[in-house]
């Protein structure tokens, strides 16, 4: 790969540079005593079946929230590098306000970008921080409850989302200046999928 070593855009950002990641995992066993006067009468004067009913729930979720990664720019250049060149006074950055469907078709401003003449360098750097992918949202979600069944035997029945919201996750545009779809977002990423819902019974003795 031919780089101009005097250039600082070719010691760019690692590929997987991400500004901003947050995994939040929570677990919770809520008591319903806590939850007003009539639910304490409740629980107060539950026995058997309606004491197993209502006790034992809990909730677990994992919140992930991330920026996008760097975008690696290219270009067939005759002879010389295979980054292209930024067009001056023109920024690649579009307004975050549009559509969905807008920003699917261009991503970043493609009229920012121009072919080097032959035999030079780009000066767009191997891996550019000033558009990103797409960032990530995800939340996977879980609904638990414990059961005794004997003194012995415990049941636990679950009810597990993943993708709660069913948010669909791009993956990063096509940044091949050569290519007819630069700029626009051709895939999805395999995960996180789109939202799975699975149902489990665990019995503990």
């Amino acid at each position: 790969m031919a780089e101009n070593p005097f250039y600082h855009g070719f010691r760019p950002l690692p590929l997987l540079s991400c500004c901003n990641s947050l995994a939040y995992k929570g677990l919770s066993t809520p008591s319903l005593k806590k939850w007003g006067k009539s639910c304490r009468a409740i629980l107060d004067n539950a026995h058997g079946f309606v004491a197993k009913l209502v006790g034992g729930w809990g909730t677990s979720g994992i919140l992930t929230e991330q920026s996008g990664l760097p975008l690696v720019f290219t270009a067939p250049i005759v002879g010389g590098g295979n980054r292209p060149n930024y067009v001056p006074g023109v920024s690649p950055k579009l307004p975050s306000s549009r559509s969905t469907a807008t920003k699917i078709a261009e991503w970043f401003n493609t009229a920012a970008f121009a072919l080097p003449p032959p035999f030079t360098f780009g000066d767009v750097p191997r891996t550019e921080a000033i558009v990103r992918g797409p960032s990530l949202h995800n939340l996977d979600f879980a609904l638990l409850k414990d059961t005794q069944l004997t003194h012995r035997l415990q049941m636990q029945f679950r009810a597990e989302a993943f993708n709660l919201t069913n948010t669909t996750h791009f993956d990063r545009p096509d940044s091949a200046l050569s290519s007819v779809s630069f700029g626009q977002i051709n895939r999805v990423l395999p995960s996180p999928p789109p939202r799975q819902i699975q149902f489990a019974v665990k019995f503990n003795f």
